[in-house]
């Protein structure tokens, strides 16, 4: 994957494989990536992390940091747990961050 370049000279293209007629359906991305890093196009396009993605664990870091505000708003916090509630489930159940974004999910899931 080639990062940082610009809109007009690259494109975004994820393969998915549909459940029900096991074909591949292309989904064209109109995001403007420029100047993102490719850990953070795997993380914010393709919702895959990997290994002490910084963005995984800066968005779990922001999560925790409303946790501790004495007026934060629950919502809020509900809102960014279901934004790395499918990206968990792909992390392996030995990454420490799994246990904390489970732990998270209970708490706040409601």
């Amino acid at each position: 994957m080639i990062s940082d370049l610009k809109h007009d000279s690259s494109s975004i293209i994820s393969l998915k494989k549909d459940d029900v007629t096991g074909k591949l359906i292309a989904n064209l991305h109109s995001e403007n990536t420029f100047g993102w890093a490719t850990e953070d196009i795997i993380y914010n396009i393709f919702q895959v992390p990997t290994t002490r993605n910084y963005y995984l664990s800066n968005e779990v870091g922001q999560i925790l940091h409303l946790i501790s505000e004495k007026n934060s708003d629950p919502k809020e916090i509900t809102q960014r747990l279901e934004k790395i509630k499918q990206i968990q489930m792909k992390l392996k159940d030995v990454d420490p961050l799994k246990q904390v974004i489970n732990k998270l999910i209970e708490r706040f899931d409601k």
